[in-house]
Protein backbone atom coordinates (compact mmCIF):
# COMPACT_ATOMS: atom_id res chain seq x y z
CA UNK A 1 0.00 0.00 0.00
CA UNK A 2 2.76 2.04 1.01
CA UNK A 3 4.68 1.72 -2.65
CA UNK A 4 1.19 2.33 -4.19
CA UNK A 5 0.45 5.61 -2.31
CA UNK A 6 3.93 6.59 -2.98
CA UNK A 7 3.44 6.31 -7.07
CA UNK A 8 0.13 8.28 -7.02
CA UNK A 9 2.06 10.98 -4.78
CA UNK A 10 4.89 11.19 -7.41
CA UNK A 11 1.97 10.88 -10.62
CA UNK A 12 -0.03 13.94 -8.89
CA UNK A 13 3.07 16.21 -8.52
CA UNK A 14 3.63 15.86 -11.97
CA UNK A 15 0.42 16.36 -12.98
CA UNK A 16 0.35 19.46 -11.21
CA UNK A 17 3.60 20.84 -12.30
CA UNK A 18 2.36 19.94 -16.08
CA UNK A 19 -0.52 21.94 -15.20
CA UNK A 20 1.75 25.29 -13.54
CA UNK A 21 3.60 25.39 -16.81
CA UNK A 22 1.23 25.40 -19.38
CA UNK A 23 -0.97 28.07 -17.23
CA UNK A 24 2.61 30.13 -16.93
CA UNK A 25 3.02 30.30 -20.92
CA UNK A 26 -0.95 30.99 -21.47
CA UNK A 27 -0.86 33.58 -19.32
CA UNK A 28 2.29 35.05 -20.33
CA UNK A 29 1.31 35.52 -23.96
CA UNK A 30 -1.86 37.73 -23.49
CA UNK A 31 -1.01 38.42 -27.42
CA UNK A 32 2.19 40.04 -25.74
CA UNK A 33 5.96 39.47 -27.22
CA UNK A 34 8.87 39.77 -25.76
CA UNK A 35 12.00 41.96 -27.29
CA UNK A 36 13.39 38.39 -28.36
CA UNK A 37 10.34 36.93 -29.81
CA UNK A 38 9.69 40.06 -32.07
CA UNK A 39 11.41 39.52 -35.45
CA UNK A 40 14.34 41.56 -36.92
CA UNK A 41 11.49 44.03 -38.93
CA UNK A 42 9.39 44.75 -35.68
CA UNK A 43 12.48 45.60 -33.85
CA UNK A 44 14.30 47.95 -36.50
CA UNK A 45 10.54 49.78 -36.15
CA UNK A 46 10.45 49.81 -32.18
CA UNK A 47 14.29 50.90 -32.38
CA UNK A 48 12.94 54.26 -33.98
CA UNK A 49 9.38 54.32 -31.82
CA UNK A 50 11.11 56.75 -29.08
CA UNK A 51 10.00 60.52 -30.29
CA UNK A 52 13.41 61.79 -30.24
CA UNK A 53 14.93 59.00 -32.06
CA UNK A 54 14.33 59.56 -36.11
CA UNK A 55 15.62 57.85 -39.55
CA UNK A 56 16.29 59.65 -42.96
CA UNK A 57 15.86 58.08 -46.24
CA UNK A 58 16.59 60.44 -49.12
CA UNK A 59 16.11 58.22 -52.67
CA UNK A 60 15.06 59.30 -56.44
CA UNK A 61 15.48 58.64 -59.96
CA UNK A 62 17.29 60.67 -62.22
CA UNK A 63 16.34 60.87 -66.40
CA UNK A 64 19.37 63.14 -68.58
CA UNK A 65 19.43 64.07 -71.85
CA UNK A 66 21.37 66.34 -74.29
CA UNK A 67 19.29 69.20 -72.64
CA UNK A 68 17.54 68.39 -68.96
CA UNK A 69 18.64 66.67 -65.98
CA UNK A 70 15.21 65.61 -63.88
CA UNK A 71 15.09 64.86 -60.72
CA UNK A 72 12.31 62.88 -58.97
CA UNK A 73 13.05 62.08 -55.33
CA UNK A 74 11.23 60.44 -52.38
CA UNK A 75 12.28 60.17 -48.41
CA UNK A 76 10.52 59.82 -45.28
CA UNK A 77 11.55 63.51 -44.34
CA UNK A 78 9.21 65.51 -43.01
CA UNK A 79 6.71 68.07 -45.04
CA UNK A 80 8.30 71.58 -45.46
CA UNK A 81 11.82 70.16 -44.85
CA UNK A 82 14.23 71.80 -47.08
CA UNK A 83 17.11 70.17 -49.19
CA UNK A 84 20.20 71.13 -51.20
CA UNK A 85 20.15 70.07 -54.88
CA UNK A 86 23.44 70.82 -57.06
CA UNK A 87 24.85 70.28 -59.94
CA UNK A 88 28.32 70.11 -60.55
CA UNK A 89 30.46 69.47 -63.51
CA UNK A 90 34.01 67.79 -64.23
CA UNK A 91 37.23 69.27 -64.83
CA UNK A 92 38.14 70.23 -67.99
CA UNK A 93 40.16 67.86 -70.00
CA UNK A 94 39.15 64.80 -67.54
CA UNK A 95 39.14 61.67 -69.55
CA UNK A 96 35.80 60.41 -69.60
CA UNK A 97 37.02 56.90 -68.05
CA UNK A 98 38.41 58.74 -65.13
CA UNK A 99 34.91 60.16 -64.53
CA UNK A 100 33.26 56.94 -64.43
CA UNK A 101 35.48 54.96 -62.32
CA UNK A 102 36.34 58.15 -59.60
CA UNK A 103 39.73 58.79 -60.71
CA UNK A 104 38.50 62.39 -61.44
CA UNK A 105 36.39 63.80 -59.19
CA UNK A 106 34.13 66.53 -59.66
CA UNK A 107 35.04 70.24 -58.83
CA UNK A 108 33.78 71.35 -55.29
CA UNK A 109 31.91 74.36 -56.98
CA UNK A 110 28.14 73.84 -58.21
CA UNK A 111 27.23 75.46 -61.18
CA UNK A 112 23.54 75.28 -60.52
CA UNK A 113 21.78 75.27 -56.83
CA UNK A 114 18.30 74.75 -55.57
CA UNK A 115 16.82 74.42 -52.86
CA UNK A 116 13.74 72.12 -52.42
CA UNK A 117 10.72 71.79 -50.36
CA UNK A 118 9.44 68.26 -49.17
CA UNK A 119 6.02 67.89 -50.25
CA UNK A 120 3.05 66.00 -47.90
CA UNK A 121 4.44 63.00 -49.46
CA UNK A 122 7.56 63.26 -48.71
CA UNK A 123 8.58 63.82 -52.41
CA UNK A 124 10.35 66.46 -54.16
CA UNK A 125 11.36 67.64 -58.05
CA UNK A 126 13.88 69.35 -59.14
CA UNK A 127 15.01 70.05 -63.22
CA UNK A 128 18.47 71.49 -64.00
CA UNK A 129 19.15 72.86 -67.66
CA UNK A 130 22.45 70.95 -69.03
CA UNK A 131 25.00 73.38 -70.20
CA UNK A 132 26.86 70.85 -72.15
CA UNK A 133 25.77 67.37 -73.52
CA UNK A 134 29.73 66.66 -74.07
CA UNK A 135 30.37 66.94 -70.26
CA UNK A 136 29.38 64.83 -67.40
CA UNK A 137 27.77 66.11 -64.35
CA UNK A 138 27.45 65.46 -60.65
CA UNK A 139 24.20 65.51 -59.10
CA UNK A 140 23.67 65.72 -55.00
CA UNK A 141 20.72 66.16 -52.79
CA UNK A 142 21.34 66.56 -49.50
CA UNK A 143 19.64 67.73 -46.12
CA UNK A 144 21.84 70.18 -43.66
CA UNK A 145 20.00 70.74 -40.23
CA UNK A 146 21.26 74.30 -40.08
CA UNK A 147 19.20 75.55 -42.86
CA UNK A 148 15.40 74.13 -41.34
CA UNK A 149 12.94 75.57 -40.42
CA UNK A 150 12.35 75.51 -36.50
CA UNK A 151 9.50 72.99 -36.11
CA UNK A 152 11.88 70.92 -38.69
CA UNK A 153 15.14 71.39 -36.29
CA UNK A 154 12.93 70.32 -33.19
CA UNK A 155 11.90 67.33 -35.09
CA UNK A 156 16.16 66.28 -36.70
CA UNK A 157 17.80 68.83 -34.08
CA UNK A 158 19.42 72.01 -34.92
CA UNK A 159 22.88 70.22 -35.57
CA UNK A 160 20.71 66.38 -37.14
CA UNK A 161 21.85 65.16 -33.36
CA UNK A 162 18.48 63.46 -33.43
CA UNK A 163 19.08 61.35 -36.40
CA UNK A 164 19.77 57.48 -35.14
CA UNK A 165 19.89 55.90 -38.63
CA UNK A 166 20.60 57.27 -42.25
CA UNK A 167 22.42 54.92 -45.12
CA UNK A 168 23.97 58.41 -46.07
CA UNK A 169 24.46 60.09 -43.25
CA UNK A 170 28.13 62.54 -43.39
CA UNK A 171 29.68 64.65 -40.83
CA UNK A 172 30.96 68.00 -41.41
CA UNK A 173 31.68 71.54 -39.50
CA UNK A 174 30.44 74.87 -39.06
CA UNK A 175 32.61 77.33 -36.96
CA UNK A 176 33.84 74.26 -34.67
CA UNK A 177 30.68 72.65 -34.74
CA UNK A 178 29.76 69.24 -35.68
CA UNK A 179 26.60 68.92 -37.89
CA UNK A 180 25.13 65.83 -39.14
CA UNK A 181 23.60 65.84 -42.94
CA UNK A 182 22.64 63.32 -45.72
CA UNK A 183 23.41 63.32 -48.32
CA UNK A 184 23.01 60.98 -52.10
CA UNK A 185 24.85 61.87 -55.56
CA UNK A 186 24.62 60.45 -59.08
CA UNK A 187 26.72 60.13 -61.92
CA UNK A 188 25.28 62.23 -65.07
CA UNK A 189 27.04 60.59 -68.41
CA UNK A 190 26.57 61.73 -72.05
CA UNK A 191 24.66 59.82 -73.55
CA UNK A 192 20.42 60.12 -72.86
CA UNK A 193 19.94 58.08 -69.70
CA UNK A 194 18.52 56.72 -66.09
CA UNK A 195 19.86 56.64 -63.07
CA UNK A 196 19.26 57.07 -59.55
CA UNK A 197 20.57 58.93 -56.01
CA UNK A 198 22.58 56.90 -54.10
CA UNK A 199 25.45 57.30 -51.08
CA UNK A 200 28.09 59.83 -52.16
CA UNK A 201 31.37 57.60 -52.15
CA UNK A 202 33.98 59.31 -49.80
CA UNK A 203 35.61 62.14 -51.59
Amino acid sequence: MKIKHSIWLILLVLLLSGCRVEWTLSSTSDNKTSPNDRTPQENYEKSFSDEDAVSVFINGDVEYNEEEIIINGFTDLEEGTILKVFVRKYPDGAALRDTIDGTVKPVEQPISEEQVTIDHEGNFNVTFQREDAERSYYVTAQFNPEIQPENIQEIYGSKGEKIVYAPKVYHYEIEGKTYIGVKVSAYIGLRPLWTYLREEETE
